[in-house]
């Protein structure tokens, strides 16, 4: 049989997903701005009050049941908890997708200026390696935001970790 603590777990599991996969649904349509994750958690949080939802229905039971430890599992669940802004680098992102095709086409161009090719040669060891540069450049950019994006909601949902532990140490308490 499942004791009070495990079907909260249950449920905050589940809580941190739809939060964590709301999360990465949005990031893929646009950037993740703080303003964005908090409506996003707001929207998650609902679910806490909702007598719609498993977790509103729990919550509500469980106030009913026992009304002090109640009371004070839904002020942390619906007043507590908040969200910081985690701050990641996105700087260098828009450079590097134009410097390294501009710095190998560049490259190209010198080296055939000083084999002394004819324009057809410096036209083609120019445009030939800015052309596969560019592919490159556009993989490394997009492989960094899906890191930068993922170090970002991974920050968001770590900072949930000590509500959770409140709300266990809640279920806990002596009442």
């Amino acid at each position: 049989m499942k004791t009070i603590t495990d079907k909260f777990d249950d449920l905050w599991t589940d809580f941190v997903s739809t939060f964590k996969g709301s999360l990465l649904m949005q990031a893929r349509k646009q950037t993740l701005s703080f303003a964005l994750v908090k409506l996003i958690f707001s929207e998650t949080c609902l679910s806490w009050t909702s007598e719609y939802t498993v977790n509103g229905r729990w919550l509500d039971g469980f106030i009913k049941e026992n009304p002090v430890k109640g009371a004070l599992v839904k002020e942390i669940l619906t007043k507590d908890m908040k969200l910081s802004e985690v701050i990641v680098d996105r700087n260098g992102m828009s450079f590097l997708k134009y410097a390294v095709p501009v710095g190998v086409g560049a490259a190209g161009y010198s080296i055939a200026k000083l084999l002394e090719l004819g324009t057809v040669g410096v036209a083609t060891s120019t445009l030939v390696p800015l052309a596969v540069a560019i592919p490159i450049a556009n993989s490394i950019v997009n492989n960094r935001k899906t890191d930068i994006t993922e170090v970002l909601i991974n920050g968001y949902v770590r900072q949930l970790d000590k509500y959770r532990d409140a709300v266990i140490a809640a279920l806990l308490a002596d009442a």
